[in-house]
């Protein structure tokens, strides 16, 4: 009995001194560590890093596989999108306290599979459909997240949006979605010299040298970012003749490229067999943090294209 008392005493004593030793470490994940967030917030979070995962390895596919020039350069361009946006929302997550995924989803690691084992034109279809159902999804997501009531949140999704819907309505109109058609407008010869002309200092006296013809150029510089430069040029003089189309930051020349990718929206918009399209990967060179004024001219004429010019601001050092 007595043994008993006082095996049990020091039954007592140990759970006491356990119970005022400090606690093991436990390091919960990061989402559980924030307490004031909401879960429409953690939502867009986890969604945005999901399928920013899921756009880059498309992105990664379509370089590498695809069998048409600009869905291979838009492949590029998606992957690169996702390793700015990714390194953006990652800061906010930590500071957010909130893990994200580090690999994609089961859904995208099936998808990726089936796109593995089509080529050629089958491959650039379905990839291209991939493509623009992902980012429709993140869209959708960064638009909910416009609608937060954290400012950070909010001022993040809200700055991220524009570049989103413009690389969907150019992954529309690469795709040939009749959706994505847009009026097209005809070029404006350049006049003046006013910093928002600068052109017009290439073109001065030039006259010579840009025969008139029975209709001017058409076409439009729909895009210039971080990752890509990209529009359409037409002459309706030739309706199947592709034009050289030269791109410029500020007054220098940065390179001149025919535009002669197909584009569905372009034939049935009237304008010719539609191979009028032109697309190419923003320089390294602009990772300098100042603004490059991005025009484009079809060469010889300095005729140039409307949506001239445009502002591009890439942060980052040059390599």
């Amino acid at each position: 009995m007595i043994k008993r008392i006082a095996a049990l005493g020091i039954i007592a004593l140990a759970s006491t001194a356990s119970a005022w030793a400090a606690p093991k470490a436990q390091t919960p994940p990061l989402s559980l560590l924030t307490t004031d967030m909401s879960g429409s917030d953690l939502e867009f979070l986890n969604t945005a890093a999901e399928e920013g995962l899921g756009q880059a390895a498309l992105g990664d596919l379509a370089s590498k596989r695809a069998d048409a020039g600009p869905i291979k350069t838009l492949g590029e361009a998606l992957s690169k999108d996702h390793a700015t946006e990714g390194e953006g929302l990652k800061r906010l997550a930590a500071e957010k306290r909130v893990s994200l995924p580090a690999t994609v989803s089961p859904r995208q690691k099936q998808i990726d599979r089936k796109l593995a084992m089509l080529a050629g034109e089958k491959f650039n279809k379905a990839c291209m459909d991939q493509v623009i159902e992902v980012q429709q999804r993140q869209i959708a997501a960064y638009e909910a997240g416009a609608r937060s009531e954290d400012a950070d949140i909010r001022k993040f999704a809200e700055k991220s949006l524009p570049p989103l819907k413009e690389h969907l309505l150019l992954a529309k109109k690469i795709a040939g979605i009749a959706s994505a058609a847009k009026l097209f407008k005809t070029g404006i010869p350049v006049t003046g010299a006013s910093p928002a002309q600068p052109l017009a200092a290439v073109a001065e006296g030039d006259s010579a040298s840009s025969p008139a013809t029975a209709a001017p150029p058409e076409g439009s510089l729909e895009m210039a970012d971080a990752n890509l430069i990209a529009g359409w040029a037409y002459d309706p003089n030739h309706p199947n003749q592709p034009l050289s189309v030269e791109i410029y930051d500020g007054t220098t020349v940065l390179a001149t490229i025919v535009a002669k990718d197909f584009r569905g929206d372009l034939k049935s918009g009237g304008k010719g067999d539609g191979k009028h399209f032109f697309m190419l990967p923003t320089p390294a060179s602009f990772k300098d943090g100042k603004a490059h004024w991005i025009r484009a001219a079809v060469a010889t004429t300095h005729f140039e294209l409307p949506g001239s010019p445009k502002s591009v601001v890439v942060s980052g050092t040059t390599p």
